[in-house]
């Protein structure tokens, strides 16, 4: 190895921030709520643009009602509820 040389990271971080996309896909994460539990690896899950199927293989277990992040149409992790929303005084 070249000690002139900066080592480079294998995997590429994009920064923080609303506009964020994997840098491998170009696509985006996606919270979704899961509507339907079709089989043991897939669901159908809402997230703003609609209820799409969704792979669940990377998930221990899913079930109707959960919220999960959803990548390249893959649940790539599970999420906590949603947080309730505040009362008015």
């Amino acid at each position: 190895m070249n000690a002139d040389r900066p080592v480079r990271p294998a995997v590429s971080v994009a920064a923080p921030g609303p506009a964020q996309v994997c840098v491998t896909c170009s696509d985006d994460g996606q919270v979704a709520q899961v509507v339907e539990v079709v089989d043991d690896h897939t669901v159908r899950a809402r997230t703003s643009a609609g209820v799409q199927t969704v792979d669940t293989t990377l998930l221990a277990t899913v079930a109707v009602g959960d919220r999960v992040l959803v990548h390249a149409g893959t649940a790539i992790t599970d999420l906590p509820p949603d947080p309730a929303p505040e009362s008015s005084p």
